[in-house]
Parts: C-alpha cells; sequence; structure tokens
C-alpha cells in the first residue's frame, strides 16, 4: 500500500495553479473545437475553428510546445484565409 502511495501521488507537485490555468485554456480551446461541429454556417464554423487553434496554440506555448504551438497557429492561419477569401458571406 505504502508503495502505492508514493506512485499516484509522485506527480502531485504538477497541480500548481499555473498548470491548473494552462489546463482550463486547452479545455476551452476544446469547447470550441466541438462547437464547431455545431455550426450551422460556413462563416461561424470558420470563427470558432480560428478560435479553438488559437487557443490551443496559447495552450501548447504555456506548456512549452513549441512544435503543438507552431502547428495549431498554421492551422488557424489556414481557416483564417478560407474564412477572408469567403465568397459568400
Amino acid at each position: 500500500i505504502f508503495y502505492l502511495n508514493i506512485v499516484l501521488f509522485k506527480h502531485m507537485h504538477d497541480f500548481t495553479n499555473t498548470n491548473i490555468l494552462i489546463q482550463l485554456v486547452g479545455f476551452i480551446a476544446l469547447c470550441f473545437m466541438v462547437a464547431v461541429f455545431q455550426a450551422n454556417k460556413r462563416k461561424q464554423l470558420l470563427i470558432r475553428q480560428v478560435t479553438a487553434a488559437l487557443l490551443f496554440a496559447l495552450h501548447f506555448m504555456l506548456l512549452g510546445a513549441a512544435t503543438g504551438a507552431v502547428m495549431n497557429l498554421i492551422g488557424a492561419a489556414r481557416s483564417y484565409t478560407f474564412l477572408k477569401l469567403d465568397k459568400n458571406p
């Protein structure tokens, strides 16, 4: 039982206020990504997708994961470009 307690609570120092806020940003981004599938119009879909990608980029930057942040910034730029080039507003 003692060993189980050591294993279970080994990473408890990771639950700081900063880490909780970073995970909250990721959760909000996830909520926006789920909302993408609820959009009825293309413009709404793209706006939610840009917002989710930017929030995920922030989430990954705060975690120190540069590759994840850059990939989400590229996705946000792509969706923003499609939003601006849309011929049917």
